[in-house]
């Protein structure tokens, strides 16, 4: 289901929403699928649910809907 505009909001302010494990503005890599090994940074939360869906920015210039369950964190390039 579409996040109503107040769990947006609040995701958007980097508030924890039900469901949500990553933050916006996140560097993340995609585990599998169409875009397995691309990174990206998350861009908006697109659906919530058993396997919440997030727009991710990737490096590539695109901007994908992914899945929670195929994201894992990464350090962003330069970090640390």
């Amino acid at each position: 289901m579409k996040p109503t505009p107040e769990q947006y909001n609040d995701f958007m302010a980097h508030r924890p929403v039900a469901g949500v494990t990553f933050d916006v503005d996140e560097t993340v890599e995609i585990m599998e699928g169409e875009h397995a090994g691309e990174r990206g940074v998350l861009s908006s939360l697109a659906e919530l649910g058993e396997d919440t869906v997030y727009l991710v920015q990737l490096d590539s210039g695109i901007e994908a809907a992914v899945p929670q369950s195929r994201l894992r964190r990464r350090e962003p390039d330069g970090a640390g």
